[in-house]
């Protein structure tokens, strides 16, 4: 658990800062980072449903008004029963929401105004299993039971209702495949 959170604090000073400051003022302006913010939250109450319940209620208590607070002044979604993988980046502020029960690999990169769920409305159960390495693009949605292979690329306001193979580029409503992501095989 507290490895996850170190590769998420490890990604956050990447993906932002860039080495642009000293690594105390970094973690200052990490605190300001509703992406960052959304994921320790999210760890917080990871960690709160491995304690036992007696000791367990009052942080799962401070859990709840936390990623409430998240919800309403960053605009992002993401429950403890989300199964996330180390390295989590949730880049911009606003309307990214993960349905609870989605499974997200390593290292995985989440733009704004995502959807991660289901269906909804009664047509089929289950949400989407990320893999590892993954971009999720603005305003993309990946709805219901498909399976998003290792290092693929989902396009900005794609929507991927069907299984994306590993280093596949989709785009386009419905998502087809439109590339090969050939950047990531040195990362292999």
């Amino acid at each position: 658990m507290k490895g996850d959170f170190r590769e998420d604090v490890a990604v956050f000073l990447e993906q932002e800062f860039e080495g642009a400051y000293p690594l105390w003022q970094c973690l200052v302006r990490l605190l300001f980072v509703q992406g960052f913010v959304a994921v320790a939250v999210y760890r917080f109450g990871r960690w709160t449903y491995r304690l036992s319940k007696p000791i367990a209620i009052p942080f799962r208590i401070l859990w709840f008004l936390l990623s409430k607070g998240v919800e309403i002044f960053a605009g992002i979604m993401l429950p403890a029963s989300v199964e996330a993988g180390p390295g989590l980046y949730i880049g911009h502020f606003g309307g990214t929401i993960v349905n609870g029960g989605v499974r997200i690999g390593r290292h995985c990169q989440i733009a704004h105004g995502v959807t991660l769920g289901t269906k909804g409305a009664g047509r089929g159960g289950g949400v989407p299993v990320i893999g590892d390495h993954v971009y999720i693009g603005a305003g993309a949605k990946v709805l219901g039971p498909v399976r998003i292979g290792n290092h693929a690329v989902i396009g900005a306001n794609a929507v991927v209702v069907k299984d994306v193979p590993d280093f596949a580029v989709v785009g386009g409503v419905p998502a087809r495949i439109i590339g090969r992501n050939d950047t990531a095989k040195s990362e292999r």
